[in-house]
């Protein structure tokens, strides 16, 4: 319409602003998780002052040891696990999002990538050549 604003590359900014801070946010759960929450201890033994990471407030690390505990959270766990072990075409994205690849290619090519092209770079070794059997046969 006339007179009205096209907002359309604002809404873009926004949205991958969104999905990258959740992806850190998430990210460095994992690390914490992984670097500083020890499975074999007890969660009196993980609050200990000398056991939080550095720069994690202590309310926000009784959240998260309460929040590794949880049922909900070692359900999702043990659900992806599982998930992950159907998988034949591994990738290398890391722990980069897809949707983050996405707008990674984006910003290096100035043209959206399509799902072959996406398929492609997150499937491919440095040397540009398939992760798995399966990755080539999908190629």
């Amino acid at each position: 319409m006339e007179g009205e604003e096209d907002n359309s590359g604002m809404a873009y900014f926004i949205l991958s602003n969104l999905i990258f801070s959740s992806s850190l946010q998430w990210n460095y759960r994992a690390r914490l998780k992984a670097n500083y929450y020890d499975i074999e201890s007890t969660d009196e033994e993980r609050l200990k002052e000398e056991n939080r990471p550095p720069n994690v407030d202590k309310d926000d690390w009784e959240w998260l040891v309460e929040y590794f505990g949880s049922d909900e959270f070692k359900g999702k766990s043990t659900r992806n696990t599982e998930n992950r072990s159907y998988q034949d075409a591994g990738h290398t994205a890391g722990t980069k999002s897809f949707a983050q690849k996405v707008e990674d290619m984006f910003e290096r090519d100035k043209v959206m990538p399509t799902m072959l092209k996406l398929y492609e770079e997150t499937h491919s070794k440095n040397d540009k050549t398939p992760v798995t059997k399966v990755a080539k046969e999908t190629m």
